[in-house]
């Protein structure tokens, strides 16, 4: 699956003005966007040739992460309060779907792995897009996704830097 996304984010805010996502693979040429105006999230789907509408009260602190775009999850970690810790849900507006799925993360520790020349400390989550499906995420230092698991989806994503040849 290949896909081209775009997003425009305001200044201290959790919610992209704008989003959209469009495949590339495959001969569908499926696709959605989101505006965002005035607390309403405007969302259009077009599937097979055929566009879809809907229109979403989007509350203050809302996230959006698209679950099948993998630095989204980046995006998603740097929200979560280490100091407070614990398990984090955040209201999360999913566009393929066009509502309201909460995310989940929960810190779970931190781990070292060998990387090229040396070691590399991460810290490892819980994701969960609450009722749908659960999974494991590994960050850097800088929160950036290292390495992505979600079984109930057979997916396994890992930074092309820490693949061996």
């Amino acid at each position: 699956m290949a896909f081209v996304t775009r997003m425009l984010l305001a200044k201290d805010a959790s919610m992209p003005r704008a989003y959209s996502c469009r495949y590339t693979s495959g001969e569908s040429g499926d696709s959605y966007k989101v505006e965002v105006r005035g607390g309403q999230g405007e969302r259009e789907l077009t599937r097979n040739g055929r566009t879809s509408e809907v229109s979403v009260a989007l509350e203050p602190g809302m996230v959006l992460v698209d679950f099948n775009v993998y630095h989204h999850y980046d995006a998603l970690v740097r929200l979560y309060d280490t100091a407070r810790g614990g398990r984090q849900v955040f209201r999360n507006f999913v566009p393929v779907i066009g509502n309201d799925i909460p995310a989940a993360l929960t810190l779970l520790g931190t781990e070292n792995i060998a990387a090229g020349s040396g070691a590399m400390t991460l810290s490892s989550y819980k994701v969960e897009f609450v009722g749908i499906f659960e999974g494991l995420l590994w960050v850097d230092p800088n929160r950036r996704l290292v390495r992505l698991v979600i079984p109930a989806q057979d997916l396994e994503v890992v930074r092309k830097d820490l693949v061996p040849e």
